[in-house]
């Protein structure tokens, strides 16, 4: 079936149709979070994860484990992730005769990822956009009830990439707009064509 010309959107159209995608990608306000969690447990602790107040994930770690929570989450222009350890007490840490710990409860994080940056490789990062409190030094992880509080712009990809020195992730033009190497050549042969 052979189209007039008249029926083809011109290359000017196709064009900002395009641009028009791309601006819809930047103003995407959802997230996609991965806290990894590493735990050592002699006896029970509270793990909250807290997403701007919201409680959205809340576990009873009893045993030693290590896992992977994801979640998505939508999003305001200024966000705050909060990771807190409670029920910590002072049986918690059992310590033998020459003062070494025999027995704890703690939990490492293995993984702190925004939309597919591994922000937890990014020390700068965290240590210009995050609080800790009890005020200490933060060696991601959680020795005492304490709070890891993150704050998050968005749209995340060009915020953090203003924040930071380095990019651990390199997202393509087609993966950004969802498409593989031939469907992108196509795309652009039918602009090439269009513009002659």
């Amino acid at each position: 079936m052979i189209k007039s010309m008249n029926s083809m959107p011109s290359a000017i159209d196709s064009i900002n149709n395009i641009d028009n995608f791309l601006d819809s990608l930047t103003e995407r306000q959802i997230a996609t979070i991965k806290v990894g969690l590493a735990a050592t447990i002699s006896k029970p602790v509270e793990f909250i994860i807290k997403f701007n107040g919201q409680v959205i994930s809340q576990q009873t770690l009893s045993a030693s484990l290590e896992v992977l929570n994801t979640f998505t989450v939508d999003c305001n222009k200024e966000n705050t992730l909060e990771l807190t350890l409670e029920g910590k007490g002072d049986t918690h840490t059992i310590v033998n005769d020459q003062g070494e710990i025999v027995e704890d409860s703690f939990v490492m994080l293995s993984k702190l990822e925004i939309d597919s940056y591994d922000i937890f490789a990014d020390d700068e990062f965290i240590n210009n956009n995050s609080t800790y409190t009890p005020v200490q030094t933060f060696y991601k992880g959680f020795w005492h009830n304490s709070t890891f509080s993150l704050t998050i712009k968005t749209p995340f990809i060009d915020w953090y990439n203003q924040q930071t020195t380095r990019n651990t992730r390199v997202v393509s033009d087609q993966e950004i707009q969802g498409l593989d190497t031939a469907k992108m050549n196509n795309l652009m042969g039918i602009l090439d064509k269009m513009e002659r």
